[in-house]
């Protein structure tokens, strides 16, 4: 019984210093009210209120959801399976600013009651992060289909091409059906032209520097040259 003790003694001190000392929001609150037992620094920091302005009081009742029906769902969820994994929700902090998380949770026992161990990442940048990437490709290829600009990558290493939705255009291609390669590509390219071709771009490569050439395509869709 006193190796037992001394053994679950460990386990909870060793659980007290990651919980504390851990650079992700974790915090344990009871189920399904939500109320919450003990939160981390980092949970504070996240959220912005003070330990004595969280324990004990529940996510609803400092706002923190910014859609009220995600909490029910989430619950829902934890409730049947015991546990949650990646899953991306939005919350607001103290200040009212709207925060995205991605959020992990396990059911949990506390003294004969259910409870929630929860995990929460911020990735509000991330979010930022690709929703301006998602512009900004937006942006090139609105200005690629107004100027009649394809653009094209070919990866000499690995033998990957990726060809923007103009370039497919140009050459009377579907982006969804045809996967461009180098060989493939070489096909519609004029019989006439293909060697000069060929040979400017080895000579690109093994020279390592830019390039320009002028060459017929031959559309696959009606034949047509461009």
């Amino acid at each position: 019984l006193e190796r037992t003790e001394d053994a679950l003694r460990k386990t909870q001190e060793r659980f007290v210093t990651i919980f504390e000392a851990s650079p992700i929001a974790i915090a344990i609150s009871t189920l399904p009210d939500g109320r919450f037992l003990d939160v981390n620094d980092k949970y504070l920091e996240l959220i912005g209120y003070s330990r004595e302005e969280v324990i004990g009081h529940t996510s609803e009742e400092l706002g923190m959801f910014a859609n009220l029906e995600d909490r029910p769902k989430l619950v829902e969820t934890i409730s049947q399976q015991g546990f949650l994994r990646n899953t991306e929700g939005q919350f607001r902090n103290r200040s009212g600013e709207i925060r995205h998380a991605l959020i992990f949770a396990k059911l949990i026992e506390l003294g004969g009651q259910q409870g929630v161990l929860s995990v929460l990442q911020d990735i509000t940048e991330r979010k930022r992060a690709d929703e301006e990437l998602r512009r900004s490709e937006a942006h090139l290829a609105e200005v690629q289909r107004v100027g009649n600009i394809g653009s094209w990558v070919w990866n000499v290493a690995t033998g990957e091409c990726f060809w923007s939705r103009e370039h497919f255009r140009i050459f009377g291609l579907d982006p969804d059906t045809f996967k461009p390669t180098k060989e493939n590509t070489q096909r519609f390219i004029h019989p006439d032209d293909l060697p000069f071709v060929h040979a400017s771009l080895e000579t690109a490569i093994g020279e390592n520097k830019d390039f320009e050439v002028d060459y017929r395509i031959i559309r696959p869709d009606d034949g047509s040259i461009r």
